[in-house]
This record gives C-alpha cells, structure tokens and sequence, in this order.
C-alpha cells in the first residue's frame, strides 16, 4: 500500500519558517534533535539555530547534508542543488507573490480589480446565459 505521507522530516529536507521575524524564508534541516526540535541552517545569513517543527514548513526539496557538514558545506549543496530557483517554481511561493502584489496595491489600484472583475464576471454570465 502506497504511503500517504510525501514530506518527511529527514537530513537535507529545505523548510520555510511559517512564524516569526524570519516568516517565508528558507531554511535546510541538518540534525533531528528529538520528535519536536530540529536544527536547522538558514540560507539567508548561514547561522544553525534550533527550530521547533512547529514553526517551520516542509517543502519537497531536498539537499545532500548531514550534521557532519559544515556551515560552508551546507551552502555549497543548496547552490549545487539548485533551490533557490527550484523555490521560485513552486506553487506556494507563486502564491506568496500573488499575495505581496495585492497587498500593495493603492486604493485606485484595489478599485480598478473590483471594476475589471465585475466585467470579466458579467462577459462570463453573458457567454453561459447564450448557451
């Protein structure tokens, strides 16, 4: 039977933290601590810090690493590895941007979309109506 779980907490595995000062970025997991702490590297600044794995998200990268590697040896696997750009691919981070974009609008902007909605939304009523 094939298993249900696709993510698995393990050596390598790249995760964005989901709280905190640090929220959306990315970070490699280099040693299990116990069933609820890992020690993650982050690839921002290159500094290991405990992590609960509550505050972190699985992604379905993964790099060569192990707690044996070095801090320089971590960051050579993630550039070998390709992730930032394998991230930038994924449907979450498409989302995140989606997400800053609306966020940022005006409030002409914002007024704009509702207007082009309404429109897009009648056309689509108008098309299904014909039928």
């Amino acid at each position: 039977m094939p298993s249900v779980f696709k993510k698995f907490v393990e050596h390598g595995r790249v995760a964005y933290y989901n709280r905190g000062h640090k929220i959306e970025k990315l970070t490699v997991i280099v040693q299990i601590i116990d069933q609820n702490r890992v020690l993650v590297q982050d690839l921002a600044d290159n500094a290991r810090i405990q992590m609960n794995l509550k505050s972190i998200e699985l992604t379905d990268l993964v790099v060569k690493a192990s707690y044996k590697n070095t801090k320089d040896e971590v960051a050579a696997a993630v550039k070998e590895g390709d992730v930032e750009k394998k991230w930038t691919e994924t449907a979450q981070y498409k989302k995140w941007q989606k997400q800053h974009k609306r966020a940022a609008l005006t409030d002409f902007e914002r007024f704009k979309v509702r207007k082009f909605k309404k429109l897009r939304n009648a056309l689509v009523a108008k098309a299904l109506a014909s039928k």
